[in-house]
């Protein structure tokens, strides 16, 4: 039946008894009889792909034990088929369909910090996770070997521990099934690139399969000079035991990166002194191309990634499961960090004189960086009676361990000689001297003890409660990047993260939550992603761990019989004694969060699934409304938006299945489009940089038969001038304007 969703053939079939075309023979024989009647088999040919409604997936991993549909608070899923029909490569891409997500610096792009996604505009660089463990080191991550994205919003500290302020980024593997299934794929799209991936999974035997994933990716940023893009990855997962009690995946991931890291251009001063992308004021010459990177910039990475999954079901209601990671992680790393460009800079551009270009971080930070991560996360799942009432109930245990060395780097014979409107690139004589004496040297580890349970009172009350209790050490041997000093800190805290919802159900398709969280954020989380690879305070600032509160008032209903999901909420989120990392690498009560206590509040809106067997849609509205409230730090900042937040934030994707009728081809026809939307907002607490709105319109067009896929995808129709990223008011990274790219498959 080509995949057809069960629910969406029962009402096909029901319409088919009573169709356009007449009253059914069987129908019409049995009319008046009252006996049953029982209608022939009803097969359907292209009547669109499986139901595309996430609602009864499992969301995190082990971690939160439940699917998306009873979770008690916003999740948001990128799905195989968007990123397919997409084109989407990397994270950062499939994210730019999450409504309420900013980036500070852009994501594998070499960002002064690492990565730096912002979740309803809290940090959450270092929670970025792999089928429900942690995504150790920063890199730029690929989608070859992902099946799906799902963003939990929230402070989650009771299922995933320390950091999760605004919530976890949660990347879901491709894994071996039963069944053969193979494709092999060529891409060709803007900035002259070309991308090649082989998906096979083999059945080895009734319950065994083994799976692998290769791609490799070169070529040019569209739209950036010298900016390029080059991949290679391999992906193997062998599993046993598949649909049965007791089952073990075994995986390995092999990422490999090799591309110039895009730190964007200035921003300059406007008349009303706020600093804007420079690209914003019609300088004559200048456009998104124009980018400072230079021959010496490099960002080179390796990733692997060891995982082994298992779980067994010891008996009716009670299922144990193990999951343990283990993975090490390189980055060579050279960039160039262009600073902002006052008003006289302006005026000066404008009337068409070239500037000197400022640098920031002293041109750009180099350093060599190698580490490594485990994590092996331990559970019990539990479906009893007791005390008269049903249980849902889950105990589990968190062990992780990081470790990160860095040596930075000094460069000779590369001066700091561009000019704003005239970059040079190429520096032939430039040679880097590593200081090996100053190595830098982090560790941390966590230890998490989790326990949740939900009672029902009755088929349509319930409660789940939830609690998390994590010692965490970090410390930190070395200098501070721009500084001499030899440094030591350690950092040492235990928090209890706890969660309360009460969920209402009054029918099997509806349910209505209202939830409170706590989450907190020592220092040393984020090793991988931080400059020094630890962020020590300063001395007017605290050790203690930022802290993050959220209240939530929401519901999600199906429709259709399941086949479209809806989601509604509104929520507050505050987070107090905030630090955060300044452009040199040392930690104040200053730079991106201003150290003051952040208030975010707002109103997420979904639909994601089937409109019709052939018509699907995955669209989102995020309100969110941000302040920087009272705290550490600077006073005159009260009062201001927070950094990073959008007001106005929209995703919309639908595909629509041509019915063959009409195509008159063997083969599937598709078309598909949507747009993403996010409105003005500032990058510094202070609120003098502020980046434009943002809007892309997209499309797509699609065949494919039992043995081909032909897709050609489009971005940004419109050619607007969109921006990835900012940091401070300082710079931003131009995202590329209209670009297309072509795939062609071939399954076998």
């Amino acid at each position: 039946m080509s995949g057809t969703n069960h629910r969406q053939l029962k009402a096909m079939v029901s319409l088919g008894a009573v169709g356009l075309t007449g009253i059914s023979p069987q129908i019409a024989a049995a009319q008046g009889t009252g006996e049953a009647v029982t209608l022939d088999p009803i097969l359907v040919e292209g009547a669109g792909g499986s139901n595309s409604n996430e609602a009864a997936t499992g969301v995190g991993g082990r971690m939160l034990g439940a699917t998306i549909k009873e979770t008690p608070q916003v999740v948001t899923v990128v799905p195989a088929e968007v990123i397919k029909q997409k084109n989407i490569t990397t994270l950062e891409e499939a994210l730019r369909n999450v409504p309420g997500i900013t980036l500070s610096t852009g994501e594998g792009r070499g960002g002064s910090n690492g990565e730096q996604f912002r979740l309803r505009g809290l940090t959450a660089k270092g929670d970025i996770y792999n089928s429900g463990l942690r995504d150790f080191g920063a890199y730029t991550h690929d989608t070859f070997n992902v099946e799906s994205v799902q963003v939990i919003k929230g402070p989650s500290g009771e299922a995933f521990g320390s950091g999760n302020l605004g919530g976890v980024i949660n990347q879901t593997s491709k894994r071996a099934h039963l069944g053969d299934a193979n494709e092999v794929s060529g891409t060709v799209a803007s900035g002259l690139r070309t991308r090649e991936t082989l998906d096979m999974n083999k059945q080895l035997s009734e319950t065994s399969a083994i799976r692998f994933n290769l791609m490799n990716q070169n070529g040019y940023a569209p739209d950036r000079d010298h900016v390029t893009v080059k991949r290679t990855g391999l992906a193997v997962d062998y599993g046993l035991g598949l649909g049965t009690d007791t089952e073990w995946h075994l995986g390995y991931q092999f990422l490999k990166g090799d591309g110039k890291p895009d730190y964007g251009q200035p921003m300059g001063q406007d008349s009303d002194g706020i600093y804007r992308p420079l690209q914003e004021f019609d300088i004559p010459g200048y456009g998104r191309d124009v980018s400072y990177v230079r021959s010496t910039d490099k960002d080179e990475t390796e990733a692997h990634m060891l995982t082994s999954s298992f779980s067994h079901k010891v008996a009716p209601g009670f299922t144990i499961t193990n999951d343990t990671r283990i993975s090490k992680f390189e980055r060579d790393f050279s960039a160039t960090n262009p600073a902002a460009c006052s008003a006289a800079c302006i005026t000066n551009l404008r009337a068409g004189r070239d500037v000197a270009l400022s640098y920031g971080a002293g041109g750009g930070m180099t350093y060599d960086q190698e580490g490594w991560g485990f994590q092996n996360l331990t559970t019990g799942q539990f479906e009893f009676e007791g005390g008269g009432l049903r249980h849902k109930a889950m105990v589990g245990l968190d062990v992780t361990f990081q470790k990160d060395d860095r040596t930075t780097g000094t460069w000779t014979g590369r001066t700091s000689n561009q000019t704003i409107l005239n970059p040079r690139y190429d520096y032939p004589n430039a040679t880097v001297a590593y200081d090996n004496a100053g190595k830098t040297k982090a560790k941390s580890h966590s230890i998490g003890l989790l326990f949740a349970d939900r009672v029902w009172f009755d088929n349509q009350w319930s409660v789940q409660g939830a609690a998390r209790a994590d010692y965490f050490s970090s410390s930190f041997d070395g200098a501070v990047i721009g500084s001499t000093t030899k440094v030591h800190g350690e950092s040492e805290t235990s928090r209890l993260s706890p969660s309360l919802s009460l969920i209402f159900e009054p029918n099997a398709s509806s349910m209505a939550y209202f939830a409170l969280s706590r989450t907190w954020r020592p220092l040393g989380t984020d090793i991988a992603a931080a400059v020094n690879s630890f962020e020590p305070p300063t001395s007017d600032a605290s050790y203690e761990p930022e802290r993050s509160d959220n209240v939530e008032l929401g519901g999600k209903v199906d429709l259709f019989n399941g086949a479209l999901g809806l989601s509604g909420a509104i929520f507050q989120t505050r987070k107090t004694n905030s630090f955060t990392v300044n452009d040199d690498g040392t930690v104040t009560n200053g730079g991106l969060d201003a150290g003051q206590a952040i208030r975010v509040r707002g109103i997420e809106l979904g639909a994601t699934g089937n409109i019709t067997p052939d018509w699907t849609v995955m669209a989102a509205y995020a309100y969110l409304d941000s302040e920087v409230q009272g705290g550490k730090g600077v006073t005159s900042n009260v009062g201001n938006d927070a950094p990073g937040v959008s007001k106005h934030n929209v995703s919309l994707w639908t595909n629509y299945n041509v019915p063959q009728t009409l195509a008159s081809l063997p083969g599937q026809f598709s078309v598909g489009g949507g747009v993403t939307y996010a409105s003005e907002y500032f990058a510094d607490a202070a609120n003098t940089g502020e980046i434009p709105e943002a809007v892309s319109l997209d499309a797509s067009i699609g065949y494919e038969t039992d043995r081909y896929r032909v897709t050609l995808s489009a971005n940004n129709l419109t050619d607007h001038d969109n921006y990835s990223s900012a940091f401070n008011a300082v710079r931003a990274v131009p995202m590329a304007g209209r670009n297309f790219a072509l795939t062609v498959a071939a399954k076998f």
